[in-house]
């Protein structure tokens, strides 16, 4: 194999750069770049198929943060479609939980939320960590809904 030859086809990598611009824009285009070790610039050239970024792709890592704040496996799900594999939620959280205690993990996720959002306007400025920290805690809670959703759409509402 010369340098120049690649496992990916033309077609494919242009698809990834369709996934990732999709992902970038999902999550928040460059504000996304606090929580990256990327700049805004940086970013949209992972998603740019112009000549000069079209063999640039996005880091594994930076692609799983731009999958988590777009709140949905948009680049992890390409991937796997290209390998011939399909993605599936993982719905099983939860299940040996009553609804009472799907519910009474929510509350305390929400209560996580709300001192999250408390503690990081105490001095009137939320830096990039705390940013950070509040939607984590909003992630969390929204796993927990979602599990009770399921829960109760799939019958199980015991």
């Amino acid at each position: 194999m010369s340098g120049l030859d690649r496992l990916l086809s033309i077609a494919e990598r242009f698809a990834l750069k369709m996934a990732t611009k999709h992902a970038l824009t999902r999550a928040g285009g460059g504000n996304l770049s606090p929580f990256t070790r990327k700049s805004p610039a940086q970013l949209y050239r992972y998603g740019s198929n112009s000549a000069p970024d079209r063999e640039v792709f996005a880091p594994v890592d930076i692609a799983l943060e731009m999958d988590r704040a777009a709140e949905e496996p948009i680049i992890t799900a390409h991937m796997a479609s290209a390998l011939g594999y399909r993605l599936a939620a993982v719905d099983d959280a939860g299940q040996g939980e009553n609804l009472n205690g799907l519910v009474s993990r929510f509350i305390q996720e929400a209560g996580d939320v709300s001192s999250a959002v408390l503690d990081a306007q105490a001095d009137g400025i939320i830096s990039p960590s705390e940013h950070a920290n509040i939607l984590k805690e909003i992630r969390e809670a929204e796993a927990v809904l979602t599990n009770l959703r399921r829960r109760l759409a799939g019958g199980r509402g015991k």
